[in-house]
């Protein structure tokens, strides 16, 4: 499964999906993290969110938490 986020060297994180009709501006992607009280807990997520969405440009990403941070996952989808 994880190969779908690390491709190939010269493949797209596309072009390793197994659904050929998606593009990128078919569809986005939501990271979604537990969420904590703690500020460095969160902080951490958003740079894992960051490094992703940095990788995948071509990507709508998103990020939401369960609970206990903003965005929800709620409003993580309608950004």
């Amino acid at each position: 499964m994880l190969e779908k986020f690390h491709p190939q060297p010269g493949t797209s994180f596309m072009s390793s999906c197994d659904a050929p009709d998606l593009t990128p501006d078919s569809f986005g992607v939501v990271l979604l993290g537990h969420g904590s009280r703690r500020a460095e807990a969160n902080l951490e997520w958003e740079q894992i969110w960051d490094m992703f969405r940095k990788l995948h440009p071509q990507l709508m990403v998103q990020r939401g938490y369960v609970e206990f941070s903003h965005p929800t996952l709620e409003e993580g989808v309608a950004l």
